[in-house]
């Protein structure tokens, strides 16, 4: 629905029902605000002027898994092309996984001492800080 379009429906405080659509060709991003004009309170004393009605979208991701290769490949072409990324020729290729809660926990916090860290060999906390691009 956030790429194709959605339709819902909001009961209003009033009771009525509003059908709520998505512009056609509009893709809805995580936290994204839309407005409805005209359909929020009703303003101080004047209770038939009503304010704007603000609906923040939640994007709800499928698991991983649930695409199979034939479904990835035609998102893909549907889809714009990713930004090339320039490999310098003595890039190290690493995967990235799934953070688990126990894990980034013990991070935050300054626990963990994970077999990889940077402190061991020296080289402080002030070394270079990688994360995975989502694509």
């Amino acid at each position: 629905e956030a790429l194709c379009g959605f339709q819902f429906v909001v009961e209003h405080l009033d009771g009525r029902h509003l059908l709520v659509s998505s512009e056609p060709g509009e893709i809805i991003k995580p936290g994204d605000i839309k407005l409805v004009s005209d359909e929020g309170m009703p303003q101080y004393k004047r209770p038939f002027d009503k304010g704007n009605l603000y609906i923040k979208f939640e994007v709800e991701f499928p698991p991983s898994g649930y695409l199979a290769p034939d479904a990835i490949a035609s998102l893909k072409s549907c889809l714009p092309a990713p930004t090339p990324v320039k490999t310098p020729a003595d890039a190290e290729e690493v995967t990235c996984r799934t953070v688990q809660a126990h894990e980034s926990a013990g991070q935050r916090s300054g626990g963990g001492h994970g077999g990889d860290s940077d402190d061991e060999e020296g080289h402080g906390h002030g070394g270079q800080r990688v994360q995975c691009a989502q694509q």
